[in-house]
Formats: structure tokens, sequence, C-alpha cells
């Protein structure tokens, strides 16, 4: 499971995550792939991080670098520049 966190406010001077900020969780059954075709469709505004959950082994851990590589290669593939409105994303995951 995939939790993805949104910024919704301003930038707040000196604050690397400014509140307030919201979290969509998608269904269960999602994968970095699918959390990476909904960045893609715009579907979340202004992502933050991407935080994974293992439930059987009570475990999570952020992997907004692994989501923002395949971003970066999906795009790559189909030989386009990534979208604006994730550029931010792209550019805090370098």
């Amino acid at each position: 499971m995939f939790i993805v966190q949104c910024n919704v406010g301003a930038a707040a001077a000196g604050r690397p995550i400014p509140p307030p900020s919201a979290w969509r969780i998608p269904p269960v059954e999602d994968t970095i792939e699918s959390v990476a075709d909904d960045l893609l469709e715009g579907q979340y505004n202004n992502p933050v991080r991407v935080i994974g959950f293992d439930a059987a082994a009570r475990t999570s851990r952020d992997v907004s670098g692994e989501v923002a590589r395949e971003l970066r290669q999906r795009c790559a593939d189909q030989r386009r520049e990534p979208p604006e409105f994730l550029q931010e994303f792209l550019d805090r995951c370098a």
C-alpha cells in the first residue's frame, strides 16, 4: 500500500513540508508503477512524498526516489519532458 502526501498550502520559509498537507490513500493493490500512472495523469495535487507500507512486516519507508525514477524512465521511454506539475517533486527527489 502506498500513501502520497500532497502539499495543499503555501510554502513557509525554512520548512521542508509546509502545513497544511494532506495524505491520499490509493487502493491497497497499488504498486509503484500504478502510483506513477496516477501522478502522470495529474491525480495528485503538489505531491511531496510517497510512503510505502508493508502490513505483513509492519514496516514503512519513503519510496519517493523510486517513484521519481519510474516517472523519469517513463518520460524518457515516451521521449517527452516530465509534466510541469511534477517538476518540483522530481527536483526534490533528485
